[in-house]
């Protein structure tokens, strides 16, 4: 008895992640189907709209930090924005994680800053749910979560959601130039394809032992990155150090 107990709750449990998955499924596939049509009937008014929904959406999704490491991390998130208010679109746009690692060492020495990429890479790492009220910047707000980054995929591939790299790039243009007064629209250098974020995009914090030292990843571009070495004085986040810089 005791077992089936057990097994029905998984059968349920399972059933329950297939519906779910199922649902945003088909959220995105609705958010891509209105923004291709916005394009193809020119509705700037339409448009406006679909902004509009994920600017509530983001803003209902706000959370306050609940650990004492997602507080540190927003201090630094407002540090690294603070100077960074040169977009001409009318939202910035953030992705919804950052990954993160506390280190065993109590001070991050150059071997360490050094490995800490392929540490970000090969090893496990944490990552939080970001979505807090970012009011500092003085700039509207959108969290790019995987539903909308899925949805500016399909917007862009017609046939695929799980790539931003376009295949026939023939409207790719056309489709930049239409939404492009909203969000950056970051375009790679070496393949047909957009990246949705603004920059620098918080890509990666390495911490020390203690909470007191970081070293950020930035990706300052669509390829280019800068890393930067942080510490807490005074209850608060500086940047100390320009580690590194990198263009591809």
């Amino acid at each position: 008895m005791k077992f089936s107990k057990i097994l029905l709750f998984y059968i349920l449990l399972s059933i329950s992640t297939i519906l779910i998955a199922q649902n945003n499924s088909n959220d995105t596939l609705k958010l891509s189907y209105e923004l291709l049509n916005h394009f193809k009937n020119n509705d700037l008014n339409g448009l406006k709209s679909w902004f509009t929904y994920w600017e509530k959406e983001s803003i209902l999704n706000n959370k306050k930090q609940s650990l004492d490491i997602e507080s540190e991390i927003l201090q630094i998130h407002k540090l690294i924005f603070e100077t960074s208010r040169n977009t001409k679109q009318e939202y910035y746009v953030f992705s919804n994680k950052i990954h993160f690692k506390i280190s065993n060492s109590e001070i991050l020495k150059k071997e360490e800053v050094e490995d800490s990429i392929y540490i970000y890479r090969k090893q496990n790492v944490h990552f939080i749910d970001f979505c807090p009220d970012i009011s500092n910047l003085n700039k509207k707000t959108l969290f790019l979560n995987d539903k909308y980054w899925k949805a500016l995929n399909y917007f862009f591939n017609e046939n695929n959601l799980m790539t931003p790299i376009v295949s026939d790039n023939s409207e790719m243009y056309n489709k930049h130039d239409f939404i492009k007064p909203y969000i950056p629209l970051n375009h790679f250098h070496d393949y047909y394809g957009y990246a949705y974020v603004s920059f620098p995009e918080i890509n990666f914090i390495y911490f020390n032992k203690t909470i007191t030292q970081a070293i950020a990843f930035l990706g300052t571009s669509s390829c280019s990155r800068e890393d930067l070495l942080l510490e807490k004085k005074n209850e608060t986040w500086e940047i100390t150090k320009r580690l590194s810089e990198w263009i591809e």
